[in-house]
């Protein structure tokens, strides 16, 4: 382990960085936000509190391919991009 960094504020909010020796990469930010909840067997949609994160990873492919992905997981679901992958989301 090269970098290893980890803050949480306790309420939701968090941020960490990691890398590895070998060129693996990650990193990751995450706030408390107010959502609509979705309905769900039979409970209607309302006001909640959701985590709202952002965040990438990296790493090198054995083929020697340098892959980055981004990615943003909220109500939305989660949501990576990324020139590797085959569909971008």
């Amino acid at each position: 382990l090269l970098q290893s960094t980890f803050s949480d504020d306790g309420f939701g909010n968090f941020n960490y960085v990691f890398e590895t020796s070998n060129g693996i990469k990650q990193n990751a930010n995450g706030q408390l936000k107010d959502i609509t909840v979705p309905a769900t067997d039979g409970a209607a949609a309302g006001p909640g509190k959701g985590s709202v994160q952002t965040g990438s990873f990296s790493y090198t492919a054995p083929d020697g391919t340098p892959v980055k992905v981004d990615w943003v997981a909220d109500e939305k679901g989660f949501q990576p991009t990324g020139e590797q992958l085959i569909n971008d989301f």
